[in-house]
């Protein structure tokens, strides 16, 4: 567990298929952000669990099935894992570039299956 300004997180090395070397994973972002923002993060609990969602984030940045480019920031990739679903719908997780670094930090994640930007990678082409 390392910590900044912005609170304490743990850092997960990034898959080598994203432009960011390591992703940083904020206890706020995971306990505070993505349960209070996005409700189905919580109805996933059931098959989740509260405390297992920081392992999925984490596997959805070590080994996702595709990642796209932002269509709203040039700072940010959007990591997709289709292998974790709920209710057909595959984990989404952006980052955003952490300033000064190789590093990337999660904005948030949710379940959607609706992926904007610019495909840059898929686990199909390999």
């Amino acid at each position: 567990m390392s910590a900044d300004d912005d609170g304490d997180f743990i850092v997960v090395s990034a898959s080598t298929a994203s432009r960011f070397v390591a992703v940083r994973i904020y206890d706020e972002t995971v306990f505070e952000h993505i349960p209070t923002h996005h409700p189905e993060i919580k109805l996933a609990g059931s098959e989740l669990g509260s405390q297992l969602i920081r392992p999925a984030i984490e596997e959805a940045l070590t080994s996702p099935t595709k990642i796209f480019d932002s269509a709203t920031s040039t700072e940010s990739q959007v990591f997709v894992c289709e292998n974790l679903t709920f209710q057909g719908n595959s984990l989404v997780v952006p980052v955003k570039a952490v300033d000064g670094t190789t590093d990337g930090r999660v904005q948030t994640a949710y379940f959607a299956n609706d992926f904007s930007g610019t495909l840059v990678w898929s686990a199909d082409n390999e």
